[in-house]
């Protein structure tokens, strides 16, 4: 896993493949004639390196496109998803994972699949996309942890590890966890009001706490969002 986002490759992605899944056939295919259209000129090598089937008579199918500039947690998502819809849709498949990568090494890791509405006739009302943008100047703790762990056994699994709902419970209860020691006489954490007097350093502790979190928060939120420079985080 460190590898593939440290030196990321087509090759090292395929080799994670088969070391994560033993059924993983490496099976490429060029696909550029996908993106002829203008509309897709900052993308190019579109390839589809492999599948997996599944007992359930699913199949996974893995492709990667190179983008022709500098990946961001932003750029170019929408047509990144347009690409995606339109191999699927002339691949009559379920769902698959496409890895987008740049020359520095950024990539964006997306599982889509298709939004069945679950009546008879199998009409299907949109496509769901799920992703990871990964950089080798993070830690990308959430991805290796998620990613890494997949049991890769079904469609339903790899949606699992892609779950929302799931990350933001982990979060919020490891949150509180933090709180509950942060409490603790052993760590020792003080808010000093009258500074001539320690007495009332730990007076209203939880109250304190909680206003520190929310500003915490608060402040990762604008840094994610890009609304202060990323400079103003760097310890060097």
């Amino acid at each position: 896993m460190n590898k593939l986002i440290n030196h990321f490759s087509v090759k090292e992605l395929a080799a994670f493949f088969r070391n994560a899944i033993p059924s993983f056939k490496i099976e490429t295919e060029d696909l550029d004639y996908y993106i002829e259209d203008k509309d897709f000129q900052q993308f190019s090598e579109l390839t589809r390196i492999g599948n997996v089937p599944f007992k359930n008579s699913d199949e996974l199918i893995v492709f990667t496109c190179r983008y022709n500039g500098i990946l961001s947690e932003r750029s170019s998502k929408k047509k990144q998803f347009e690409i995606a819809k339109i191999v699927l849709k002339e691949d009559f498949k379920d769902g698959a994972i496409f890895v987008f990568y740049d020359e520095a090494g950024k990539f964006r890791f997306s599982f889509i699949r298709r939004n069945w509405d679950g009546k008879a006739n199998e009409k299907y009302s949109s496509w769901k996309r799920f992703t990871y943008f990964v950089t080798p100047d993070d830690t990308n703790k959430t991805f290796k942890q998620r990613i890494g762990n997949c049991t890769f056994k079904d469609l339903d699994s790899i949606q699992e590890a892609f779950s929302v709902e799931k990350l933001t419970k982990e979060f919020y209860n490891d949150l509180f966890k933090w709180y509950q020691w942060t409490l603790t006489p052993e760590v020792g954490i003080t808010f000093p009001n009258n500074t001539t007097t320690s007495d009332d350093d730990r007076l209203k502790l939880e109250e304190q706490m909680i206003r520190l979190i929310t500003r915490l928060l608060f402040v990762w939120f604008i840094k994610q969002k890009h609304l202060v420079p990323d400079v103003l985080f760097k310890t060097r």
